[in-house]
C-alpha cells in the first residue's frame, strides 16, 4: 500500500545495492596522498610503508567506497613471510583490511617492516604471519586478501578471509 503511494519507493527497494567488498579482478586506486585516485601498482608500494586504497570495478571504473573495503596495501621482505601468507602475496606485496579488529579504528601505522598498527589502541599485526595479533586488546587477525597481478596492475584474487573490523556481541 505505501509502495502504491509511493512509487520511487518501491523502485528503491528493487534496485541491487552496489558491492563494496573487494571483488576478484578488482585493481585498486589510492585512498590519499599525492596519488590519491590513481591506479596502485607495485613501484608504489616499499617495504614498511604502507599504503592505504580502495578496490574499483574493473568493468564499470566505480570505486567501492565502502569503509570495510579499505585495504592497507605493503610490500614485505618475502624471506620473512610465513608460507601462509606467501600464499596470498604476490612478489612482496601484501593486502590486508585497514579495519582493526578490536574497535575498528583505521590501521594506518607501521611498528617496525612487518607489523601494523591500530593507533587508537595499539593492537598490532603481523603481516608477515598473515596478519596474526601480536600485541593489544586486538583478539582477532586482521582479515587478508590474495593478490594476484596482471602486468603491472595488483589485483583480488579472492574474498577477505575474514571477519572485517570489529566484532559486536
Amino acid at each position: 500500500m505505501l509502495a502504491a503511494a509511493c512509487p520511487g519507493l518501491a523502485q528503491a527497494n528493487t534496485e541491487p545495492k552496489p558491492i563494496t567488498a573487494p571483488q576478484p579482478g578488482d585493481s585498486f586506486v589510492h585512498l590519499s596522498g599525492p596519488k590519491v585516485g590513481q591506479p596502485v601498482v607495485a613501484e608504489d608500494l616499499q617495504i614498511g610503508a604502507p599504503k592505504l586504497a580502495y578496490p574499483i570495478d574493473p568493468a564499470s571504473g566505480e570505486v567501492r567506497r565502502a569503509r570495510a573495503s579499505q585495504v592497507v596495501l605493503t610490500r614485505l621482505d618475502p624471506a620473512l613471510m610465513s608460507d601462509e601468507t606467501r600464499e596470498v602475496a604476490w612478489n612482496g606485496i601484501v593486502a590486508y583490511s585497514a579495519i582493526c579488529t578490536h574497535n575498528g579504528c583505521p590501521v594506518t601505522g607501521m611498528r617496525n617492516p612487518h607489523t601494523l598498527l591500530c593507533p587508537c589502541h595499539e593492537s598490532e599485526f603481523d603481516i608477515a604471519d598473515k596478519g596474526k595479533v601480536v600485541h593489544g586488546p586486538a583478539q582477532r587477525r586482521l582479515a587478508n586478501l590474495p593478490l594476484k597481478t596482471t602486468g603491472d596492475a595488483i589485483m583480488v584474487a579472492g574474498p577477505f578471509s575474514g571477519i572485517i573490523g570489529a566484532q559486536t556481541k
